[in-house]
């Protein structure tokens, strides 16, 4: 798996080779391949959203034709904003009256929040949800539920804002990046105080930062290597 869509996400589809199609989200312009029966042609100027955020996954009703039946939908995750609560495409119809319509604006309480929605998660290459996640999912989701869209990968991401010079001038939602010895940008996490990041890495944790990068509060030695902090608020 290259990445993962969030319930409501939407793309374009670029190119169809068989029963497969090119697609390119439409909130960071990453693309990957799906299954033809994974496609479901929808209309995305017909309604405004909202976005899953107060719980790691929330269940709603699913109807097909005559078939009912509960699915999850994890936090990141976006919900048409309509009165009843209720939304169609195609053949599905979606029920979720018990979800309000809530958003959450920068702030550092807003990212341990939302972070923390995620800890413990399992690590998953190309996962965007309580599932599973990796490293710069885990950035791009928790920075866009504040609506801070960043690109989908940690050396994309690391292009992105302004940077912080020293260590001691960081400030909570400061996004950190970690090099390999090749000087590749490899690893991310985001910064919640001036000592500790959450990040995903084997799952989504928190540990402590410093000028030389990350020590591993289990492992008792450092983990990452510290290259670069950005601002991107």
């Amino acid at each position: 798996m290259s990445n993962q869509l969030l319930f409501g996400e939407t793309y374009q589809v670029c190119d169809q080779q068989g029963e497969w199609l090119l697609i390119e989200s439409d909130h960071d312009r990453y693309t990957c391949w799906i299954s033809l029966h994974q496609h479901q042609p929808y209309d995305k100027a017909q309604q405004p959203h909202m976005r899953i955020l107060d719980s790691p996954v929330v269940f709603i009703e699913h109807q097909y034709l005559s078939y009912k039946q509960l699915i999850p939908v994890f936090a990141g995750s976006l919900l048409a904003d309509t009165p009843d609560k209720s939304w169609k495409i195609g053949d599905h119809t979606f029920f979720y009256p018990a979800i309000e319509k809530k958003t959450r604006s920068f702030s550092p309480e807003n990212i341990r929040q939302l972070a923390s929605l995620f800890l413990h998660s399992p690590y998953l290459w190309g996962g965007r949800s309580p599932a599973g996640i990796d490293c710069s999912g885990l950035v791009q989701v928790v920075m866009g539920m504040m609506n801070i869209p960043l690109p989908r990968d940690a050396y994309q991401q690391a292009d992105e804002g302004q940077l912080v010079d020293f260590i001691h001038e960081v400030k909570p939602g400061d996004l950190a990046f970690f090099d390999n010895p090749d000087g590749q940008i490899v690893h991310t996490g985001i910064i919640i105080n001036n000592e500790q990041l959450v990040h995903a890495s084997g799952s989504v944790r928190i540990d402590r930062i410093d000028h030389e990068g990350i020590f591993h509060s289990e492992q008792k030695k450092y983990t990452h290597r510290l290259r670069v902090i950005k601002r991107v608020f």
